[in-house]
């Protein structure tokens, strides 16, 4: 019985649901569809339906609510069961599977599970029995109430031979139930519940399984593709900092998280939805209050905690992302050193975040810097570590709270850190981490008035989108965008080192880095000798697997992003030389470099791979100019033995982050950003939080002394 009480209980109950074209206004394509009278059934039982898509839905979405209903649509494909076809369906064998998957899944949890027409078909599958589509023969005087709706049942005659005869023996009636509006029974009618269920193994559909922490799971693997590894310490990718009964609605859409090395699945996680992200975004306003007031003293303390327990999982961490993202053991170590280091540093910012005392007339001025409140990180595949602690913790320690988006590809990490926050004692709804669709979550954070400022690394085209999304609310960004770092090298430099230096500069991370010095500036009178100094160092860089510590690069994130850069790299391209590549499964790319013309697109275009382009140039001028030739200005390095030259050619060259004879782009206690289209903002460094504040002043008014 429904409650009147608008905050009791309502059990969640999915839906299953079928494709069918459909149109609407100008728009012509495949909805999900499932009956309305199904959907009020459950509402005027008390309960909240969920619709589930037809295909993709992850079993672990039913660890979120109180019940299945498998509808009813097409006939389960036929020919798998020794059964023909009804003339007016057209079988769907994915859909037949994925319910099927999820139908044995609820039984295994023993969840209340009701099949409709069809739905009972894929019961009977679940069960392993014998699928029974038609009625081979029907007794026309069978007693049957037609009507929409309605339920009835139907007496027939089996066939002598049949399969349903040898399934009933000598039985002569059996019922079948059906729902369908008809003015008799007609031949061919559709059996929608187990008639029997055979002893032993039936030809249901099977599923292989995989490990996981010990034990045995069904599999979303597809068939042929390699079993997956075990996991490390991820978790199920349930989402943290969030309890069931905080998930009013779920979309059950789910991402299959690779191993760029393998090609294998090593986790299968849920995205989030609209109604999630906003129940994230309600937790993490309603955590501010309480969180901004948390004493200075004891903020710092937590994130102190939270840098401990980063450092005890350091090597967790690190294997993680070996795994995730195909980073080389030593990288990846670095990166989670990362994150600690900049907690720590951080953790001090509560402290010390002086606010001023300015002399006025006719009494005291102060400001003080104010948390903005609810803050929301997008964080890139490149770098998923770094980049997300960048973020989170100076907003943390300026007061806010964090809801952080770690990339589709790459979110086992952001997973793993929410926990250890958790654990640090970082109080619920401080810090969360939401795995989902930049298009969901992503534009939630721009689109939503609680979150405060967006924090955003990516591309510039979807930059741009976020800054002129979060314009409508005067909202405050932080971009981190796209680079075509120059690597300019004199003829007055250390060539060897600079020729030693460059391999690294450009291809650590396998050149998936907006700072890679991806173009490569040396004075023409040295170019010759430069060429032949870079082609043993690109040669010796050693390619392939990525836990091993002697590998210095490892494969790219994705098939797509292979094809991507070998795009730049086309049959005619002016390749100089390449190194090597392991041959296989992994989304491997060997480092290259070309010598291409200034207007070719490997040397204009940001390329997000191992490749770099090598170009001559004649004096200072020519340098900076050829340099300045982008819309980026991020990074960047000067190879000279001169002081002087080094100081103009850096004034000189619009990037935001240069480093004289190295390729240093980043520490924690220094400012960095783009200039032009490469960002807006500035990250880390001791002002950080400033872009986490608002700076409020506050005037005193006090008596003249007389």
């Amino acid at each position: 019985m429904a409650s009147n009480d608008s905050k009791a209980y309502r059990p969640r109950i999915a839906l299953t649901s079928y494709y069918q074209e459909a149109s609407w206004g100008v728009w012509n394509a495949a909805a999900a569809i499932v009956p309305g009278t199904y959907v009020e059934a459950v509402v005027a039982a008390g309960g909240t339906p969920i619709l589930l898509p037809p295909l993709g839905t992850d079993e672990t979405v039913l660890d979120l609510v109180d019940g299945l209903i498998v509808v009813g649509g097409p006939d389960v494909e036929p020919t798998r069961y020794g059964a023909s076809a009804h003339p007016r369906t057209v079988p769907q064998p994915l859909r037949d599977e994925h319910d099927t998957i999820l139908t044995r899944a609820a039984m295994e949890r023993g969840l209340p599970l009701f099949a409709i027409c069809r739905g009972a078909q894929i019961l009977n599958v679940a069960l392993n029995g014998s699928l029974i589509q038609h009625i081979p023969d029907i007794n026309p005087t069978a007693n049957y109430q037609p009507g929409p709706g309605v339920f009835g049942t139907a007496a027939f005659i089996t066939t002598p031979g049949s399969l349903i005869q040898s399934l009933l023996g000598d039985a002569s009636e059996a019922p079948c139930y059906h729902h369908q509006a008809m003015d008799a029974v007609p031949p061919g009618l559709r059996v929608t519940a187990a008639l029997r269920r055979r002893d032993g193994p039936g030809p249901g559909v099977r599923r292989p399984v995989r490990l996981a922490a010990g034990r045995a799971v069904p599999s979303r693997t597809k068939p042929g593709r390699p079993a997956a590894v075990p996991r490390l310490r991820p978790g199920r990718g349930e989402l943290p900092c969030q309890s069931k009964r905080d998930v009013h609605a779920m979309t059950a859409t789910t991402f299959d998280v690779i191993n760029p090395s393998t090609e294998e699945i090593i986790e299968t996680v849920s995205l989030a939805g609209l109604a999630e992200v906003d129940d994230a975004i309600a937790r993490a306003a309603g955590a501010y209050e309480s969180w901004r007031g948390v004493a200075p003293a004891d903020r710092s303390l937590l994130l102190r905690r939270f840098a401990a327990a980063v450092d005890a999982d350091l090597e967790n961490l690190a294997r993680l992302e070996v795994l995730n993202a195909g980073h080389t053991i030593g990288n990846a170590r670095w990166e989670a050193g990362n994150v600690r280091d900049v907690l720590n540093y951080y953790s001090a910012a509560p402290e010390r975040h002086f606010g001023k005392q300015i002399p006025v007339a006719g009494g005291v001025n102060i400001t003080f810097h104010e948390p903005l409140g609810v803050v929301g990180i997008i964080v890139p595949w490149n770098f998923p570590m770094p980049i997300a602690a960048w973020g989170f913790a100076p907003a943390l320690a300026a007061g806010n709270t964090v809801v952080l988006k770690p990339a589709e590809m790459t979110p086992l990490t952001a997973l793993r850190l929410a926990e250890l926050a958790r654990e640090a004692g970082i109080p619920d709804g401080v810090f969360q981490v939401i795995p989902g669709k930049g298009s969901v979550v992503g534009e939630r954070f721009v689109t939503h008035p609680a979150v405060r400022k967006v924090v955003f690394t990516g591309s510039t085209g979807v930059g741009k989108k976020i800054m002129a999304g979060c314009a409508d609310q005067v909202k405050r960004v932080t971009l981190e965008l796209g680079g075509k770092s120059a690597n300019i090298v004199f003829d007055d430099a250390d060539l060897e080192m600079a020729a030693a230096a460059a391999p690294g500069g450009a291809f650590d991370n396998a050149g998936q880095d907006c700072c890679a010095r991806s173009r490569i500036l040396v004075q023409r009178n040295v170019y010759d000798r430069f060429m032949e100094l870079l082609e043993p160092a690109v040669k010796a860089i050693t390619v392939g697997d990525p836990s091993d510590a002697a590998t210095t690069m490892g494969p790219l994130i994705s098939a797509q992003q292979r094809r991507t850069v070998a795009g730049f790299v086309p049959d005619n391209a002016a390749i100089a030389f390449q190194g090597q590549a392991p041959t296989g499964p992994g989304f491997w790319f060997p480092p290259t470099v070309l010598t291409p013309g200034l207007d070719s697109p490997s040397f204009t275009e940001e390329i997000f791979g191992p490749v770099v382009t090598v170009v001559p140039f004649t004096d200072e001028a020519d340098a900076i100019r050829i340099a300045n030739n982008t819309d980026y200005g991020l990074s960047g390095s000067i190879w000279t033995s001169s002081v002087d030259r080094a100081l103009r050619v850096a004034r000189g060259v619009e990037a935001g982050n240069l480093s004289v004879n190295s390729h240093s782009s980043v520490r924690y206690s220094t400012p960095f950003g783009g200039f032009k289209q490469s960002g807006l903002g500035r990250e880390l460094g001791p002002d950080a939080l400033d872009s986490f504040t608002e700076t409020k002043n506050v005037f005193i008014s006090t008596p003249s002394l007389t």
